[in-house]
Formats: structure tokens, C-alpha cells, sequence
């Protein structure tokens, strides 16, 4: 019996390292997709914070990749998400416009959600502005790299049309950054596979 339970240890710890391995792996290879993606409606940026009225360096990173999009040709508009977190005066999407006018992106081309408080809430928000304007839209998913393979499945549960778009003007570059931000995504996408939030 004893030998038996230790074999079943051994498998668990087995199955549990190898299920580790292939989720890592697919949330480093959503983070390197490349090139540039196909043209679509609307680029999607998730929130990220934005003290003071202005994006955080990590929203604002995301920003520039949308706001490239944009004057590229790429997307057609900008949708940015995100409400009023603590200790901020303005929700992170209207932020978000504010800094992609100055850059050169026209309002009416730019619509906001300002209630949203995490990535789900951000895209299901997104969805009902979508699917109040323009069922059909497609859409490029836009946040920084390591986050997209958890955000990506979201995007698929709530039903969205599009592929993600690694910002590659991310602010997390350190390799200190990038391996606190890789572990909090792997907690935060088991902690998805088991509360849907």
C-alpha cells in the first residue's frame, strides 16, 4: 500500500512538472508572436493603471503599440478599457485617450470603457461596447507580451473575435521584471482554469 502511494505521488508531481512545462511554454510563445498581425477593426488595449491622470509606463507602452497600429493602417479605431483604480481621479481608459489624442489619433476614432477593474471585466466590457456598435468587429488584442496567453483565453470564453498582438514596446524588460510578471501569470491563469475570473 505504502509503495503504491508513493507511486501515485511520484506520477501526480510527474503530471503536475509536465503541466507547468507545456502552460510556460505557450504563455512565452503567445508572448513572441511576430510580425505585425493582419489588418482588423479595432485594437483592443487592456488597462494597466494610470496615477495621477497619466498611463503608467506599462499602459503607456501598450498604448504606443495600439496608437502604431493605428497610423499604420492596421486597425481602423482604438477601444481602451479600464476604470477608476485607487488612489486614481480618472478611469485608465479615458487616460488612455487623452495620451493616444496627443499622439495624433483623431477622437471619434477612439471609444472607451471606464468600469472595468480586472482583464475578464476589461473584455467583457469591451465585448458589450462591440457588440452594441458593430457585432462583426474584429478585433487585435493589445497588452504586453507575457500576459496575452491568459487574456487570450478570456477573449475566447467571452466570445471576441481576434488574436492577440504583443505590445513590443513593453515597459517590462528586465529579466527580474519579466520573471515576477511570468510567475504572477501563471498563478493568475490556474487561478482563471478554476474561478473564471
Amino acid at each position: 500500500m505504502r509503495r503504491v502511494r508513493i507511486t501515485t505521488l511520484r506520477l501526480g508531481a510527474l503530471f503536475a512538472f509536465l503541466w507547468l512545462l507545456v502552460v510556460s511554454w505557450r504563455i512565452i510563445d503567445v508572448a513572441r508572436l511576430r510580425p505585425l498581425p493582419a489588418r482588423a477593426d479595432v485594437a483592443l488595449v487592456l488597462g494597466a493603471g494610470a496615477p495621477g491622470g497619466r498611463p503608467s509606463p506599462v499602459f503607456a507602452g501598450r498604448i504606443d503599440y495600439a496608437v502604431e497600429l493605428f497610423h499604420t493602417g492596421i486597425v481602423h479605431s482604438l477601444l481602451f478599457t479600464g476604470g477608476t483604480g485607487a488612489g486614481e481621479n480618472i478611469p485608465d481608459a479615458e487616460a488612455a485617450k487623452t495620451y493616444a489624442i496627443s499622439k495624433g489619433v483623431p477622437a471619434d476614432r477612439i471609444r472607451v470603457e471606464t468600469t472595468s477593474r480586472t482583464t475578464r471585466e476589461n473584455l467583457a466590457e469591451a465585448h458589450r461596447l462591440l457588440r452594441q456598435d458593430s457585432p462583426e468587429s474584429t478585433c487585435l488584442l493589445v497588452s504586453d507580451p507575457l500576459h496575452l496567453f491568459r487574456a487570450s483565453w478570456m477573449m475566447r470564453d467571452e466570445g471576441l473575435a481576434g488574436i492577440p498582438a504583443p505590445a513590443p514596446t513593453t515597459r517590462i524588460r528586465s529579466l527580474r521584471h519579466k520573471s515576477r510578471f511570468f510567475i504572477r501569470e501563471l498563478w493568475f491563469y490556474h487561478v482563471y482554469l478554476l474561478t473564471g475570473k
